[in-house]
């Protein structure tokens, strides 16, 4: 039997950005009502995704590689400087994807979906039914920022799991999902 604990509720009960419910805004059915919007953290996806490393390794890839090539004109050296160079370029684009990609989000939560839109060069609304989320769970970094991950059943296609990524209070947006939905979450407290 499910033990059910209280779950304390959002800390404030306002939509949230409100830059980013105006993008979900003309994206919702007739009726459905808006309770949050947000977008991600860009700089918070780019450290999750692992390329801080890199990119403190590309920013001292690009002078080291820059002296070698322009120093030695040709060889060895001249080589290892262009492959520095090349590899800090190719993080570089990388992680600015991810940053762009996180720019161009918009997270929502509805009375009947979770909406996440990426407002990108060409459009795509991932509408979520709440009666399919099936779990919840949140993922902290050290300043406490961090991810929701829904898992969700379909009849065809069990386990699927929705990130809500960049997030600075995910526990925030886990207790705004609980509180929406009605769930008996005993494994967030």
């Amino acid at each position: 039997m499910a033990v059910v604990v209280p779950f304390p509720a959002p800390k404030t009960p306002s939509v949230g950005n409100r830059a980013a419910a105006a993008r979900l805004f003309d994206h919702l059915e007739p009726g459905e009502r808006l309770i949050w919007a947000d977008r991600p953290d860009a700089w918070a996806v780019v450290r999750d995704r692992g390329f801080m490393v890199p990119l403190w390794i590309g920013a001292i890839a690009v002078p080291l590689g820059a002296v070698l090539a322009l120093a030695a004109g040709s060889g060895p050296a001249y080589y290892a400087g262009l492959a520095l160079l090349v590899g800090a370029v190719v993080i570089a684009s990388a992680a600015f994807g991810f940053w762009r990609r996180a720019n161009e989000t918009v997270y929502g939560l509805t009375d009947r979906h979770i909406l996440v839109l990426r407002d990108g060069a060409i459009p795509r609304l991932s509408a979520t039914p709440a009666d399919r989320i099936a779990w919840i769970d949140v993922v902290r970094q050290r300043d406490g920022s961090g991810a929701v991950t829904l898992t969700i059943v379909d009849g065809s296609n069990s386990g699927t799991e929705l990130v809500l990524g960049g997030l600075a209070d995910p526990g925030d947006v886990a207790r705004r999902v609980v509180h929406a939905y009605q769930f008996d979450a005993p494994h967030l407290v």
